[in-house]
């Protein structure tokens, strides 16, 4: 068991002692326990204190092996700027655990598995996994409060694709080459030059994406809200 206790390097996780890796820490019984630790962590009482999922890993479960350890750590090596905030690093963390679970649990409680269109090699690839693909190609906007528009607004937007992604890429790993415009600037900016509200951007998605159900989905939770 390839158990993560210190820094890796980026390519490490691509590499055959990486993939193993990957694959030990995505099983079932992987996905059960951090369900366990995560339970543990919202009952656990720290003072009044700000601690986040990894730090309360590290400190009281530091050999754990789940797919939270395996995808913060992995990345945590992926240099774009959105990733130097705890907001999208975390989304895109679990973007990916979410993405590896091949499974579901039938009424009887057994794992079923479920075929992905990404294998474990592709997980990992910045070029065969359309959410890491399109994390390391997006330029759009800065993720922060500027001309352009507020840090909350922007972070909208780009959680609800990395989100979009996460879910089609399952079933459908051409799915950011089928919709480049993800990729395109003007898809998240009105007319004054700022960055859309996320309705305006949601309704742009429906018009444009090769899954429209998707948005108008969204759109309905939005306008429930």
């Amino acid at each position: 068991m390839i158990i993560i206790q210190e820094i890796k390097k980026a390519n490490w996780f691509s590499s055959k002692e990486g993939i193993e890796s990957l694959k030990e820490h995505t099983t079932p019984k992987a996905y059960l326990l951090e369900e366990r630790l995560n339970q543990e962590f919202k009952n656990k009482n720290f003072g009044g204190r700000d601690v986040s999922f990894d730090i309360f890993l590290n400190v009281y479960h530091k050999d754990a092996v789940i797919p939270q350890v395996y995808f913060s750590n992995f990345v945590n090596t992926i240099e774009a700027q959105p990733l130097k905030y705890v907001g999208p690093s975390e989304m895109l963390t679990g973007v990916l655990s979410t993405l590896a679970k091949t499974y579901y649990l039938d009424d009887d409680g057994e794992p079923v598995e479920k075929k992905s269109a990404l294998t474990p090699e592709d997980l990992v690839s910045f070029e065969n996994n359309p959410v890491l693909k399109f994390v390391k190609a997006f330029t759009c906007f800065q993720i922060e409060d500027d001309d352009e528009g507020s840090w909350t607004d922007k972070f909208a937007l780009y959680s609800d694709v990395l989100i979009f992604l996460g879910l089609c890429s399952f079933g459908d790993k051409n799915v950011l080459n089928e919709n480049a415009w993800l990729l395109d600037k003007t898809t998240y900016f009105n007319n004054l030059g700022t960055v859309k509200k996320e309705k305006g951007f949601i309704k742009y998605c429906i018009e444009k994406c090769t899954y429209p159900d998707y948005w108008k989905s969204k759109l309905d939770e939005l306008d429930e809200k």
